[in-house]
């Protein structure tokens, strides 16, 4: 979640200090600059969720630390990923579902 260089948007960072290595490190934008270099690396398909943060104050509509899903299909066509996208909310919609029937409506 700490990277040397702040990179993969055009958000300002969070800058933290480390202590121990007497270093500043800037809390992840996105993951954007590690999944490409698995890209460039031979890794045709990657993706990361994980937890950004993005210094820009507090609209209505966005939240400075968030969760997100980032993933790269190298050689993939439009029509590949719009299945993939497709059938992740047909899944995520069928896990919110089980998930009212069993825990929120009793």
């Amino acid at each position: 979640m700490m990277q040397p260089i702040p990179g993969g948007a055009i958000a300002r960072p969070f800058v933290t200090h480390h202590n121990t290595l007497d270093k500043d490190f800037y809390l992840r934008i996105a993951p954007e600059l590690y999944l490409k270099r698995l890209v460039v690396g031979g890794m045709h398909r990657v993706y990361e969720i994980n937890r950004s943060f993005r210094n820009e104050g507090f609209p209505p509509k966005h939240n400075p630390e968030f969760t997100m899903l980032e993933l790269y299909l190298a050689f993939a066509s439009y029509e590949e990923i719009m299945t993939l996208v497709e059938e992740m909310v047909i899944e995520i919609s069928k896990g919110f579902i089980w998930l009212y029937n069993n825990y929120i409506s009793g």
